[in-house]
């Protein structure tokens, strides 16, 4: 199998995938936050791309020590995106 940065399209992709950059969207700031919208359907794009090229990639939710939710990429049975 090829490495799943194979799968991805653009910058904000790949930090997905590194750990650079937060599922849940969060970590966008400045002209970013105005376009959420367009960042959420990429997230989503990237995971079917993951899943139709045959990665086992899933999102999982955890609660973490403050109470708040965190979105977490797994791809293969490993967290790729930035929990923190």
């Amino acid at each position: 199998m090829t490495d799943p940065t194979d799968y991805a399209r653009g910058d904000y992709q790949i930090a997905l995938l590194t750990g650079q950059a937060r599922w849940s969207g969060s970590d966008l700031a400045g002209a970013a936050r105005k376009w959420s919208g367009r960042y959420r359907t990429s997230r989503i794009n990237l995971l079917d791309r993951l899943q139709c090229a045959g990665f086992a990639a899933e999102i999982r939710d955890y609660l973490n020590a403050n109470r708040r939710i965190m979105r977490v990429l797994y791809v293969d049975g490993v967290a790729v995106s930035a929990t923190s």
